[in-house]
């Protein structure tokens, strides 16, 4: 794990993006650029060596970010608070990251998607379709 860089006020710096590579062996790693107000930005990587540290709920920008390292690189991401699948449907295959696994031959699974559910005084539930002109 690493620190979260600040800026001079000594806020949380502004994440700018997420994202995983590969490295010469084919060895995960996850990359973080942070904005800390001067001409340069703070990147740092971190070697994927077992699960790697959440920090979406000190930095809420980096949840999506932590979801799709998850999805496309197989990357374990601790303390995550909702690690639903973000960029793949219901049907792609538990243990199968496109970064990193084959998918010429990707067997699908079938599994219900879990949506968010919202409860409390004066939440309402509106079904939307899509327009259909001419009606």
């Amino acid at each position: 794990m690493f620190t979260l860089p600040h800026v001079k006020d000594g806020c949380v710096a502004r994440l700018v993006t997420v994202f995983g590579s590969l490295g010469p062996g084919r060895e995960r790693r996850v990359h973080y650029v942070f904005d800390v107000g001067t001409h340069d930005y703070k990147q740092m990587m971190l070697p994927v060596e077992g699960a790697v540290r959440s920090i979406a709920l000190q930095v809420p920008a980096a949840s999506w970010y932590e979801r799709e390292l998850h999805d496309q690189y197989g990357v374990e991401v601790s303390g995550h608070p909702d690690l639903r699948p973000l960029v793949f449907h219901e049907n792609w295959p538990d243990g199968v990251h496109p970064m990193v696994d084959p998918v010429d031959r990707v067997p699908w699974a079938s599994r219900e998607y879990r949506f968010l559910t919202v409860q409390g005084n004066g939440i309402a539930e509106v079904a939307v379709a899509p327009c259909m002109q001419g009606y």
